[in-house]
């Protein structure tokens, strides 16, 4: 396993990263590196437009970055990349909420029927501070890189219901044919005049300026249409355009928070109850089927294990964003590695969030490893030095009364919380060697008849028992049960068992 931390000046103070191994895996490995290739197809459009990376900037007004390196893919012919602005670029909301427009600017990557891939710069413009419960309020805009296509779509709650568009536009010409208003121009009655917003100001280091404009060459062209939005793009599968499950430019900023409750470490049938409100809530439910689908669908994550973070502030327990998910890849020998972020910001009022809850696929039947148990160690036992400031004690015990450690698998979905941080920090320095008795026991309780996961099962408690509460659920429900092992009377064998709530 490798652990890897790095200090990073600013608002975020530390950020560790730590690998997972696991015990059997069959990982999918790639000829050809699908980022490379994502990228090669990029450059080849930018050669042939002769155009270079400079004039490829979201806005004249202030410079941005392609982040190639955390590049998402959602499917084999669809890819989120995120976009950093090299400035500071702010717009507000209509609740007077500045947003970093660093967090909300995408790239989307789709392929044709052609299988050719298209590039469109995508920027979501939330209309309050927080979303409505059902889901985005707001506009998004999506500008093709090397064609002449655009949309401005309107979103209240989740559902479009207002676009403006470039009236030659072969995004929506071949998927929404029938809905277009024919003759529809901008100031026609068939367009509300309040939605013909064609200019977005914002604050580029603070000065006031234009952060987005519909494009001239298109302006003759434009129509309009107030029929619902499909949000699958009509008839075809993934809308090349940018839609709502594409918002956060790759950072997972979630709109209304769901907010968290603290675990007991004495009371495992109260924490229950907590895990599966968490797993119920929409934004989470979301996430876990993200990482799930990247796990077992075709394209070049499937095998692979994926995982992310939550953010949850320490003061009132709101889980404010996600972390970008995380590929797991091969290490050798059948063993597999996906990081962890941990990290924490120190927020305005003497507020700090914390990656919490720290979530993970594994592509097998298997129960958690020996390894997993110490995800989200770091925050707890890091110490402060004269470059870097730790949470305190107190923010310490706040913050693994929030923690939890969760494995989705195809046989059962597992949380893990700890009943004893002191036990916790001692065995983390044997962690390397207690996988090399997690091994050893898996394999012996597997020749004595037990199944994969109950082996792991087994293993796991058998090493930890004594300072984790072990959950399971059956996979994508809601309905964890702490769980121990006890001797069965009559066969005298070990057997899992739920614990009486």
């Amino acid at each position: 396993m490798k652990n890897i931390y790095f200090f990073v000046m600013s608002i975020m103070l530390f950020i560790g990263i730590y690998g997972c191994k696991k015990d059997i895996v069959n990982s999918l490995t790639d000829a050809e590196n699908p980022t490379s290739l994502l990228k090669n197809a990029f450059d080849a459009q930018i050669a042939t437009k002769g155009m270079k990376y400079d004039d490829l900037s979201f806005n004249e007004n202030f410079r941005t970055e392609v982040s190639w390196e955390n590049i998402k893919f959602k499917t084999a012919d669809t890819a989120i990349i995120p976009v950093k602005t090299l400035e500071d670029v702010k717009v507000y909301t209509n609740d007077s909420i500045p947003l970093d427009l660093n967090n909300n600017l995408i790239i989307k990557a789709t392929k044709n029927e052609k299988g050719e891939w298209q590039f469109v710069k995508v920027i979501f413009l939330p209309e309050f501070g927080n979303d409505l419960p059902e889901g985005f309020t707001g506009r998004i805009i999506s500008e093709g890189y090397f064609d002449k296509n655009i949309t401005v779509i309107k979103y209240y709650g989740g559902q479009g219901y207002f676009s403006i568009f470039n009236s030659d536009n072969t995004w929506l010409n071949s998927n929404f044919k029938r809905r277009l208003k024919a003759g529809g121009s901008l100031g026609d009655p068939r367009c509300q005049p309040e939605e013909d917003d064609r200019v977005v100001h914002g604050y580029v280091e603070d000065h006031l300026n234009t952060v987005w404009h519909f494009p001239k060459t298109t302006l003759p062209h434009a129509a309009c249409n107030d029929d619902p939005i499909l949000l699958n793009g009509g008839n075809a599968e993934i809308p090349p355009y940018g839609t709502p499950s594409d918002v956060g430019g790759g950072n997972g900023t979630i709109g209304s928070n769901p907010i968290a409750q603290k675990f007991d470490k004495n009371d495992p049938c109260a924490n229950k109850k907590e895990l599966n409100n968490r797993k119920k809530n929409s934004k989470i439910l979301a996430k876990n089927n993200e990482i799930k689908n990247l796990t077992l669908n075709e394209g070049p994550g499937k095998g692979l294990e994926h995982g992310y973070n939550s953010y949850i502030n320490l003061n009132n327990g709101n889980i404010t964003r996600f972390t970008n998910v995380e590929v797991g890849y091969s290490t050798g020998g059948g063993s597999q590695e996906v990081p962890s972020y941990e990290a924490w910001n120190w927020l305005p009022n003497n507020q700090v969030e914390v990656t919490a809850d720290y979530s993970h696929t594994h592509p097998f039947q298997s129960g958690p490893s020996a390894m997993d148990v110490f995800s989200g160690i770091f925050p707890y036992m890091a110490t402060s030095t004269g470059n870097m400031t730790t949470l305190s004690t107190t923010q310490k015990q706040v913050y693994l009364n929030y923690h939890s450690i969760n494995v989705m698998t195809t046989n059962h979905d597992y949380a893990i919380t700890i009943t004893d941080p002191a036990k916790w920090v001692s065995r983390y320095p044997n962690m390397a060697a207690d996988q090399d008795k997690f091994r050893d026991l898996f394999r012996k309780y597997e020749k004595s008849g037990y199944d994969g996961h109950t082996a792991q099962e087994l293993a796991l408690l058998d090493l930890y028992g004594d300072m984790i509460q072990l959950y399971r659920s059956d996979v994508g429900k809601a309905n964890f049960e702490p769980v121990i092992y006890k001797i069965d009377s009559k066969t005298l064998k070990k057997i899992i068992s739920n614990i009486n709530c």
